[in-house]
């Protein structure tokens, strides 16, 4: 009796050290027809202490699947891209499940939908992580077709916006007719679409873009059903921003306006109270990263920084995943191109490695620093570091805040339950913890942030 209590203790000391979360349930496809996407990633976060291994997994010859790895080490994600191949029309519904070494009960995923059109060009698999090639199916510019559906009605959506942007920059701006549709030409590539309407739950995806897939179909749900469960934006320092407005006259001693536009900070007598800015963006590349398009946002935030930035500023990008990198370092801030050019490169894989990042990117900051200025570490991560780098890193923020160097945070689709562990480290830091959930927020939370540490006081 002893003995069986202590292996069924090592075995539940064993499993608890290794739990495997997905970001995702399963895929609703709805109404499969020509042209519907039939791709989507799946990100497994390894919450435990120990490695895990995926052993195996259900899947049917009607999927295409692409592992990022199979091995996943503590505090790292991978992805799974699963291509859904349809041999026969008709609804479907399917549990799919995998097996993971450091559990006893596999993941399930659900995937269902209704089949109307069965594709016979031969299926072509799922396409490469790195690549993501546009030209999986058919390398040809065609008509690019969303609708935007009611999802508890199924009726079409008018008025409805969507705007899509490739690398960080906004590519079409659109907006759907009476029957709900809305369309555009697109070279093929890979696409970031975020989606909006009055009255209904704002939602985005990514995916890419092509002559065989290029009909997007959206079902929204009306705000009165998630009103609950909405939070509002804010960051996380002393003293509290309640809201970040697109750009708020009152701050920069500007006239009010309806609309107003974007307000570069420059060295016009109005706008001449900004210190000079020395910034230092240490990005989050692991795997994590790969997925619900938080590359695409976090593309997208930059490349709005760059339309605000003036000659006298200087910034410099770390990268860290399992290693770190310096992509550029004291590029005036006014090169925009130069800027984006970098960061529309960057790809995700590997493990999250913090301190080290954290040790570069100050060394960085440090080689560039700007007495009296604005002397900035920005942290772009999807969620918390590791527990074993937790102290190293306290210890790095605390150091150079008392030499003036302020740390934020840019969380990226982050977990609700990272927000209070990343909060202390900005705390210690002397700055914000800043989110980004959707595009908007994307076009004006960091240069909000920017804005206000570099105001004179």
């Amino acid at each position: 009796m002893r003995l069986q209590l202590l292996i069924f203790l090592l075995l539940q000391g064993f499993i608890g050290n290794a739990q495997i979360e997905s970001n995702l349930e399963g895929r609703d496809f709805g109404e499969i027809d020509r042209g519907t996407d039939r791709v989507v990633d799946f990100t497994f976060t390894n919450n435990g202490t120990e490695s895990a291994i995926l052993l195996r997994s259900g899947f049917t010859f009607e999927y295409s699947i692409l592992f990022s790895n199979r091995n996943i080490a503590p505090d790292s994600s991978i992805t799974l891209r699963v291509k859904y191949n349809p041999r026969s029309k008709g609804k479907f519904k399917e549990v799919i499940p995998l097996f993971f070494s450091s559990m006893q009960e596999p993941i399930e995923l659900t995937f269902q939908g209704e089949v109307l059109h069965i594709d016979n060009s031969g299926n072509p698999a799922c396409p490469d992580f790195r690549s993501r090639p546009a030209d999986c199916c058919n390398d040809s510019d065609d008509d690019f077709l969303v609708e935007l559906k009611d999802a508890i009605s199924s009726l079409p959506i008018r008025s409805g916006r969507i705007k899509i942007a490739k690398n960080g920059r906004i590519q079409n701006e659109l907006q759907t007719n009476k029957e709900g549709h809305a369309s555009a030409v697109l070279e093929p590539s890979w696409y970031f679409m975020d989606v909006n309407a009055d009255g209904y739950e704002r939602i985005d995806s990514a995916g890419y873009v092509n002559r065989r897939n290029n009909h997007f179909v959206f079902y929204l749900n009306p705000l009165r059903d998630v009103v609950e469960n909405m939070t509002e934006i804010q960051t996380i320092s002393s003293p509290t921003i309640p809201e970040i407005p697109r750009a708020d006259p009152a701050i920069f001693g500007l006239p009010e306006i309806e609309h107003p536009p974007k307000v570069e900070i420059t060295e016009e007598p109005k706008l001449a109270e900004f210190k000079e800015n020395n910034l230092v963006l240490l990005v989050d590349v692991s795997q994590s990263m790969a997925g619900q398009g938080k590359l695409d946002l976090l593309k997208h935030s930059i490349f709005e920084l760059t339309q605000i930035l003036r000659s006298v500023d200087r910034v410099s990008i770390v990268t860290y995943a399992t290693q770190t990198e310096i992509l550029f370092e004291g590029i005036p801030g006014n090169e925009g191109d130069q800027i984006m050019q970098q960061i529309e490169s960057l790809e995700a894989g590997g493990m999250t490695m913090g301190s080290k990042g954290f040790n570069r990117a100050y060394d960085v900051l440090n080689s560039q620093f700007i007495d009296g200025g604005n002397n900035e570490l920005i942290v772009v991560t999807d969620g918390a570091f590791r527990s074993t780098d937790n102290p190293r890193i306290m210890d790095l923020v605390q150091k150079n805040a008392e030499h003036g160097v302020v740390t934020s945070i840019l969380g990226i689709k982050g977990h609700p339950g990272d927000e209070l562990k990343l909060s202390e480290i900005v705390e210690v830091g002397g700055g914000n913890y800043l989110q980004v959930q959707r595009l908007d927020d994307a076009e004006q939370i960091l240069i909000h942030e920017i804005r206000t540490q570099s105001l004179k006081p």
